[in-house]
């Protein structure tokens, strides 16, 4: 099953896939869309599949590193622009393999089978992709079995800006790619030898398991720009590492103190359990099992939701202005999205760096800056989460466009992706 799908924010390079209203090309994108990964500059979205099997999977924006996974129709040769589809192409190469999940980081790819095997594509070079050393540093422009996973069931997939996060279905961590601000999780030397951990320290171009995290049962990962954390399904513990000179791990830590670590280290939201987790690029989000959120970091735009006069939370805060019952939260660069009851709400920066926000609410005046990232007809900054309704006419997909319930929401580096119920 799927529904209608809306893309808003900066329209560069096609990202929003012909507008908010894109179909796709000629109009034979996705009927329906299952789910949406909004990535820097490329959108991934996860198509209606045939009965009892996996789903196709559709890409749109920035393909420059490959990271569309199908060839793009504009750009690329000489005397043109960047590569690009302007509308949705699909990735024809994975459309036999049973995809069920798709995850978009900032220029890689990544998609999980029904069967539990990963694939990725785009830039690999900080090995990002998973493909081994003898790639680390390429592009790889179609999708690609990460085989160092072989005998391991991947249950889900996180992508940051450089560095990925599988999830196996027996709740064990594996990471790879860019290791720098102690992301991945791997304690410095982790039994390499010293010439393996010199260049380790810089990446790592193969899935290695986390091992501080051994001994407990994650339920969930997630990915920001340069920190990465999980939910533990014994404990709902939320875990974060990585990065956190600007408070997006949660220690409570300010200034000098607040440094990057490489140790995963559960964050306080007061006695109550994390069911999800998300990540952005200075800050973090968490959703409680009781459906609060509570951010922290650095309240870039507003990202954190706590109104204005606040610049950063060393530790988690809940989000006040925003109704109980959430179900979902997620984060891009310097905005943050929840989904609440079906309602869509969102709250941070709502400018965009680039240009043309290729119709509709992405729309900031021709030649503009490309913002509404949040959602609505203005690119102006919330400090303070607000309901967005999207315009019945600017849906693509099923039905007469009219929204149902909200059904799953992405945040990208500067557009947003939102999936409704069918109607």
């Amino acid at each position: 099953m799927g529904g209608p799908w809306w893309l808003c924010g900066n329209g560069d390079f096609g990202r929003l896939a012909g507008g908010a209203a894109g179909r796709g090309a000629g109009g034979t994108a996705a009927a329906a869309a299952a789910a949406v990964a909004c990535g820097g500059a490329h959108t991934l979205l996860l198509g209606a599949g045939p009965q009892g099997g996996g789903h196709r999977v559709w890409a749109a924006g920035l393909g420059d590193e490959g990271q569309l996974g199908a060839p793009p129709p504009q750009g690329g040769g000489q005397g043109g622009g960047a590569a690009h589809a302007p509308a949705f192409v699909e990735v024809e190469n994975l459309r036999s393999e049973g995809v069920v999940a798709v995850a978009a980081g900032h220029r890689h790819s990544a998609a999980v089978t029904e069967d539990g095997r990963l694939f990725t594509w785009g830039s690999n070079r900080s090995g990002q992709l998973g493909l081994g050393r003898a790639q680390a540093g390429a592009c790889v422009g179609v999708p690609a079995l990460v085989q160092a996973l072989g005998g391991v069931k991947v249950a889900a997939v996180a992508l940051g800006a450089e560095h990925t996060l599988a999830l196996s279905e027996a709740g064990e961590v594996f990471a790879w790619g860019a290791s720098g601000n102690g992301r991945l999780g791997h304690a410095a030397g982790g039994g390499a030898a010293p010439w393996e951990w010199r260049w380790w320290a810089q990446s790592e171009p193969l899935p290695r398991l986390v091992r501080a995290l051994e001994g407990r049962r994650v339920a969930q990962v997630a990915a920001g720009h340069h920190h990465s954390g999980c939910v533990c399904a014994d404990t709902g513990d939320a875990l974060l590492w990585g990065a956190g000179r600007f408070q997006q791990l949660g220690r409570g830590e300010e200034g000098t103190a607040a440094l990057d670590s490489a140790e995963p280290v559960a964050v306080d939201l007061g006695g109550h359990s994390c069911a999800a987790l998300a990540l952005g690029g200075l800050h973090s989000a968490a959703l409680t099992g009781s459906g609060r959120v509570y951010t922290w970091g650095t309240d870039e735009g507003g990202s954190l939701g706590h109104g204005r006069g606040v610049t950063s939370a060393a530790a988690p805060r809940a989000v006040e202005g925003l109704p109980g019952g959430a179900s979902q939260v997620a984060c891009g660069w310097k905005h943050t999205a929840a989904a609440v009851a079906g309602r869509l709400f969102t709250w941070g920066w709502g400018g965009a760096v680039g240009e043309g926000g290729d119709g509709g609410p992405g729309e900031a005046g021709a030649g503009g800056l490309g913002g509404g990232q949040l959602g609505h007809p203005d690119p102006l900054s919330r400090a303070a989460p607000s309901e967005v309704r999207p315009p019945s006419g600017l849906l693509g997909g099923v039905g007469d466009g009219r929204p149902g319930p909200l059904a799953q929401v992405s945040c990208g580096f500067n557009h947003t992706g939102a999936v409704f119920a069918a109607p």
